[in-house]
């Protein structure tokens, strides 16, 4: 299963002593660590990286049949997975 990076977020910020505290010490903002944590804002890839984790994004298409084809195969979906390097 992949981690959820709110979570190694919200433990990583109760180790550090609060959610100021770690900002501090990685050298981001309490605010912004407050707006990932409440889901106002994403995980950027360097705060992935200071957690031990990474993007991984995958793409999906549609298949859009031809004119006159009249199969269409089922649709793939897209999504973030996030893992540890």
């Amino acid at each position: 299963m992949d981690p959820d990076p709110l979570v190694v977020l919200r433990v990583a910020c109760e180790r550090a002593g609060s959610q100021a505290a770690w900002a501090r010490e990685v050298g981001l903002s309490p605010q912004y660590v407050t707006d990932v944590l409440v889901g106002r804002r994403r995980p950027t890839d360097h705060v992935l990286s200071l957690l031990g984790l990474r993007r991984i994004e995958r793409f999906a298409w549609k298949y859009r049949p031809r004119v006159g084809e009249s199969t269409t195969p089922e649709s793939t979906t897209s999504g973030n997975t996030y893992d540890t390097p």
